[in-house]
C-alpha cells in the first residue's frame, strides 16, 4: 500500500524550496453495478460467483451501490463475494422488498459509517437513498442507487422521466451544498432523454441538480448508444452471444450505468470527487458490437475481461473520491527542498521515512496546489532525490508518497 506523507506547495522556477505538510488526505472508490438477477433461488448464480469475486477483487470498491437483488441475495453478496474477496471488510446497508428487483449498498467499514435508509418509491422499483458519513473526517453524504425502466420507446422513456422527477424533488427538498452521488442503471440512451434532463436541469432549485462528471455544466454527450465516439462510455452488453443466465446481448453498444455527483462533489473541501476518475470498469473503447472478453482488452487483465463477461451483462462503473484536509504546517515539519540546476531543471529531495521501502513522486501542472485534479506518475523508486523539468510560466505540484 501507499499513502501521501508530503504534499508540496505550488513551485515555480524562482522557488527555492517548498514546506511540506503531512496529508490526511484518503481517495475513495465509489462503484455501481448491476448484478443480473442476484437471487438465491437463481440456478445460474452459484457459476457466475466466482466471476463476481474477480471483478470486486480487481475494483476493490470502498462503496458500491448494486441493482437486481433479491431478498437473500444482498447477503449473500457480502458474504460470499465482497468478505470472500477481502474478508471482514463489508457491511451491508438496510435492504428493502420492493415490487420488483431491489437495489442494495455496501461498504468498507473502516471508511464509512451508514446512519439510515428510506426507500422512494416508483411505479415499478424503490430508489435507494442511503444516509452515510466518511470515517475520515466524518463528512455527511446521501447516496442513490436507481434502476429506471428499460427499453426504448416513448413511453418508456416517459417511464424513466416519470422515476427521475421523484428522485429530483427529493434532491430537490434538502439545503444547498449537500454532498450526494446518484447512481445506478439508469438504461438512456442519449443526452437528450428527458430523464436525463430532469437530473441534470438548473433551471429551478439548483441545489437538487446533478452534475455528469463527463460533462459538467451542459448537455456535451449527445446519442450515446451504437455510437464509435463513446464506446469507452459503453457498459451493456459485456457479451455479444446469450448466455445461461438470460442476460442481455449485442455486445458494448449502450451507456446505460451512470454516477452522477451533486454540484457539491466538485468543490475541493470535504468529499469530492477526483477529476478524470470516472471510468467504465473493463472499458477500453475498442469493443463497440463486440464482447468485452475479446482480447485485446487494454483495460483489464484478461482474467478480468473474461470475469466481467460471466459475471453480468452490464460493467461497473467507477469514480474517485476524496476526503480529508491538508492541515497547517507545524513549525517542526520536514521540507521538501527544490535546488534549481539551471534554467529548466531542478532537484527535488525529501526526508527519509524509516517505515517506507520506496517513494513514488506524482506531478500535475494547476494553479490549484490542494486539489488538482488527477495526478500523474512521474517517477518511482528507493532514492530521496529527483531531477525534474521545470517549464518556463508553469505552475506544478508534486506530491511525494511512500509505499509500505
Amino acid at each position: 500500500m501507499h499513502r501521501i506523507l508530503r504534499l508540496s506547495l505550488i513551485c515555480s522556477l524562482l522557488a527555492g524550496f517548498a514546506t511540506a505538510a503531512f496529508a490526511q488526505v484518503d481517495t475513495l472508490t465509489i462503484a455501481t453495478y448491476s448484478l443480473l438477477g442476484f437471487s438465491t433461488s437463481s440456478s445460474n448464480l452459484p457459476a457466475r460467483l466466482p466471476y463476481f469475486r474477480t471483478v470486486i477483487g480487481y475494483m476493490a470498491p470502498d462503496l458500491i451501490g448494486v441493482d437486481e437483488l433479491s431478498p437473500g441475495g444482498g447477503e449473500l453478496f457480502r458474504d460470499t463475494v465482497l468478505n470472500n474477496a477481502f474478508p471482514g471488510q463489508y457491511a451491508m446497508a438496510t435492504y428493502y422488498d420492493g415490487p420488483d428487483s431491489d437495489p442494495g449498498l455496501f461498504y468498507r467499514t473502516a471508511k464509512f459509517t451508514f446512519d439510515s435508509a428510506r426507500f422512494l418509491s416508483t411505479d415499478l422499483r424503490v430508489i435507494g437513498e442511503y444516509f452515510m458519513h466518511t470515517v475520515n473526517s466524518n463528512v455527511p453524504f446521501r447516496v442513490y442507487e436507481a434502476h429506471l425502466k428499460a427499453s426504448t420507446g416513448t413511453s418508456n422513456q416517459n417511464s424513466r422521466n416519470a422515476e427521475a422527477q421523484v428522485l429530483r424533488t427529493q434532491l430537490n427538498s434538502y439545503p444547498s451544498g449537500g454532498k450526494f452521488v446518484v447512481m445506478g442503471d439508469f438504461n438512456l440512451y442519449r443526452a437528450a432523454e428527458p430523464a436525463y434532463v430532469t437530473l441534470l436541469d438548473s433551471s429551478v432549485n439548483h441545489q437538487g441538480r446533478c452534475v455528469d462528471p463527463l460533462a459538467p455544466g451542459s448537455l456535451t454527450l449527445g446519442n450515446w448508444d451504437g455510437t464509435a465516439a463513446y464506446s469507452y462510455l459503453h457498459t451493456q452488453s459485456t457479451r455479444s452471444r446469450q448466455l445461461s443466465d438470460g442476460g442481455a446481448t449485442g455486445g458494448c453498444d449502450s451507456r446505460f450505468d451512470f454516477i452522477l455527483i451533486s454540484e457539491a462533489m466538485r468543490d475541493t473541501s470535504g468529499l469530492h470527487y477526483l477529476t478524470g476518475s470516472y471510468k467504465s470498469v473493463g472499458q477500453d473503447g475498442n469493443h463497440l458490437n463486440d464482447s468485452i472478453n475479446m482480447q485485446p482488452n487494454t483495460a483489464v487483465p484478461v482474467n478480468v475481461a473474461n470475469a466481467l463477461y460471466y459475471a453480468s451483462d452490464h460493467m461497473p462503473v467507477s469514480i474517485k473520491a476524496v476526503v480529508g484536509s491538508i492541515p497547517s504546517v507545524p513549525p517542526n515539519a520536514p521540507v521538501v527542498t527544490i535546488t534549481q540546476i539551471d534554467a529548466a531543471n531542478a532537484r527535488l529531495s525529501w526526508p527519509t521515512v524509516p517505515t517506507a521501502t520506496g517513494y513514488r513522486v506524482y506531478s500535475n501542472d494547476t494553479y490549484n496546489y490542494l486539489f488538482p485534479g488527477s495526478f500523474n506518475l512521474l517517477w518511482s523508486g528507493p532514492d530521496t532525490t529527483l531531477n525534474v523539468t521545470m517549464p518556463s510560466g508553469v505552475n506544478r505540484v508534486y506530491q511525494v508518497t511512500a509505499t509500505n
